[in-house]
């Protein structure tokens, strides 16, 4: 059986992913947010929030079949970008307590805490395949660029040279390239837009692999590594963001659906996302080739983030 996690104001919930089962996990009196499901589909991290703002709380843990809540962290700084290693023995996150933050690692029962970078603006860390190394992004407060660095902290690379912001650093899975959001100008209007671009881990051979006003975000590598699926945002006229749609491309074509925050199940053969049904946002299981789209749930409330686990 496989299971996807929706989320919701004060609960989390699984489903399985023929759209049957819906179960409540675990509820909360507070925010919920900035899931990760853990390699083995045993733990999910999340940030319980402790006022009004989504990310500022701590750092919990609870088992996918809601045992074992356990509280990793007890600082209330704004946490993000919550990362499993590889082996599920480490998360990495980002955390700000206002005054000081950086990059952070602890066990998955809040031992072994460390601080890996000091620097306010660090993000998004992304392990590598081997657990070895994590990409991440640095604001030096004029443009934010990749990084590289080993997973203890040391030996950080300086992988982009740009005059705009870099962000969203993910590894393929053979670790032969780091793909990352990247803004660009568009030929057409010389405005910028935020495209999909690939880049060694030295930092060689970078490559845009998508060039149009579309606002590419959120992606994630099909498990073959051929594969980027890609969430788009077309800006309106009015300013305000309406229209998404969820891609899949290689390197010279991609086919899209509406929708955003892909994921891919472990078999490439799948994208689970959220995905506009008659206009309500519902979870949405499609074909990598676009060919078949099945709607998992069908209800009044918004679905998003995500995240897949074989349920064993």
């Amino acid at each position: 059986m496989a299971s996807e996690i929706e989320y919701q104001d004060a609960a989390l919930f699984s489903i399985g992913n023929d759209g049957s089962r819906p179960t409540r996990i675990i509820d909360s009196y507070f925010r919920l947010a900035g899931l990760a499901v853990d390699p083995d589909g045993r733990n999910i991290a999340f940030v319980r929030g402790t006022g009004e703002v989504v990310f500022q709380g701590n750092l919990f843990v609870v088992g996918t079949d809601g045992s074992n809540l356990r509280q990793l962290t007890d600082s209330e700084s704004w946490i993000t970008s919550l990362e499993w290693s590889p082996d599920g023995g480490r998360l990495a996150f980002a955390s700000d307590d206002g005054t000081s933050g950086g990059l952070f690692v602890v066990g998955p029962d809040g031992s072994g805490l460390r601080q890996l970078t000091y620097g306010r603006d660090d993000a998004a860390p992304s392990w590598s395949p081997d657990g070895q190394r994590i990409a991440f992004v640095r604001n030096d407060g004029t443009d934010s660029e990749i990084f590289v660095m080993n997973a203890d902290g040391s030996g950080p690379l300086q992988l982009t040279y740009n005059d705009v912001d870099d962000s969203l650093p993910s590894w393929s899975p053979d670790g032969a390239w780091i793909g990352f959001n990247g803004q660009r100008a568009d030929p057409s209007t010389a405005s910028l837009s935020s495209e999909i671009l690939v880049i060694r881990p030295d930092g060689a051979d970078l490559r845009q692999l998508t060039n149009d006003p579309l606002n590419f975000y959120s992606y994630g590598w099909s498990s073959s590594g051929t594969y980027l699926a890609a969430s788009n945002l077309r800006i309106l006229e009015s300013g305000w963001e309406r229209e998404n749609e969820v891609c899949v491309m290689d390197l010279s074509e991609r086919t899209c659906h509406p929708g955003r925050k892909p994921v891919w199940l472990p078999s490439g053969t799948h994208i689970l996302f959220a995905g506009f049904v008659e206009d309500t946002p519902e979870l949405v299981l499609m074909t990598a080739d676009g060919s078949e789209i099945r709607r998992l749930t069908d209800n009044d409330i918004v679905e998003s983030e995500p995240q897949w686990w074989s349920a064993g």
